[in-house]
């Protein structure tokens, strides 16, 4: 895997998770595709920058550090991503906001019904691209290993969005309790990148 096409790989990762939709549910994954900048407003193709990516960059780095071949843990790079996305779905819904990375929300788009509704979605994707390490010649009891992580990151990532919102208005929050909500949102999800990478390359 050439270092200047990590981020192609990563994409066409992610795109390999999606199944194949019959025309009256198309609709249902074109929104997801939508959040992740692979179509415009009117579902329409698009190709907006997707960002640094750096969760499944740091995926792929960690297998490397651990002695492993990135190109298995493409199908965790593009879950790792696909579940950031997921999180930030809900999160604008949660927030109320109306634009992300400069675009508008997928929630403001088609409703709150849709919103959440397409969010569950792509958690199950996310789940969906895991599903496929054994093909690559990751071992069962690793790939289970790493579901069960996973799982457990996205459970921290939930708790640290109840704390945020907990502690929406109150002015005595202190720094143990705020450092104990930030080390359970993005912090959480970078650990995981990097542990569940070296896992997949043998660590």
């Amino acid at each position: 895997m050439q270092e200047t096409n990590i981020r192609t790989h990563i994409q066409a990762a992610m795109r390999a998770a999606f199944p194949a939709a019959e025309e009256r549910v198309a609709r249902f994954y074109q929104m997801q595709q939508y959040q992740l900048g692979w179509r415009d407003e009117q579902l329409a193709p698009a190709d907006v920058d997707p960002g640094k990516l750096i969760r499944p960059q740091l995926v792929l780095l960690a297998c490397r550090a651990a002695g492993g071949d990135p190109a298995q843990a493409l199908p965790l790079a593009a879950g790792i991503q696909l579940i950031h996305d997921f999180s930030l779905i809900h999160d604008d819904i949660e927030d109320n906001s109306d634009t992300r990375r400069g675009r508008t929300t997928v929630w403001k788009l088609w409703g709150l019904a849709q919103g959440i509704n397409t969010g569950d979605g792509m958690y199950t994707v996310a789940h969906l691209a895991l599903h496929q390490l054994p093909a690559l010649g990751v071992p069962a009891t690793v790939v289970l290993e790493v579901l069960k992580r996973f799982d457990q990151t996205i459970l921290t990532i939930c708790e640290g969005q109840f704390l945020d919102l907990s502690f929406e208005g109150q002015l005595a929050i202190g720094e143990d309790d705020y450092l104990a909500m930030i080390g359970r949102k993005t912090a959480a999800l970078i650990a995981s990148a990097a542990e569940l990478g070296a896992l997949v390359g043998g660590a």
